[in-house]
């Protein structure tokens, strides 16, 4: 649900963006400030202007590390439309990187938690590669993604 960048680019009304789970996001909140201050975490994006998708495209930006992300893993994905995995922007949702070395501690502190490991950063000029399973959904650059955002590379 809520998509407005979604909704700029394919020309569509927007919809109602949801509401907080006011019920989790104090537990999320705290997990992320801990895995941060920790320094587990080596970025962090939030999703809430243009989903995942952008969320995804604007950590690739300015770097020659790309991402493989496998759209099924997402929480919550199951049954939705790939656009609506990509681009809904559900508050309080955020992507993590870390390094496999801090794994075990960041699923420690998100345990209780909606979370999932869903992808990877790559050495690869800078390619977002969406896949769903083993099936390679979208491509693009660095360049392509800096293009729709409307920045020149």
């Amino acid at each position: 649900g809520g998509g407005s960048v979604a909704a700029e680019i394919l020309g569509l009304e927007d919809s109602e963006v949801p509401r907080p789970d006011f019920s989790t996001a104090p537990a999320l909140f705290d997990a992320l400030y801990q895995a941060i201050q920790a320094g587990y975490v080596a970025s962090c994006h939030d999703l809430s202007e243009g989903g995942l998708a952008v969320g995804l495209a604007e950590m690739v930006f300015g770097s020659d590390f790309g991402c493989r992300v496998d759209l099924q893993r997402i929480p919550g994905a199951d049954g939705m439309p790939t656009s609506a995995t990509m681009f809904a922007e559900t508050p309080t949702r955020f992507v993590l990187e870390d390094s496999l070395d801090h794994l075990d501690a960041v699923a420690e502190l998100f345990r209780t938690l909606p979370w999932a490991t869903f992808g990877e950063v790559l050495d690869n000029g800078g390619k977002m590669q969406l896949h769903s399973g083993d099936d390679l959904v979208h491509q693009y650059t660095a360049t392509e993604l800096l293009h729709a955002n409307g920045a020149s590379a």
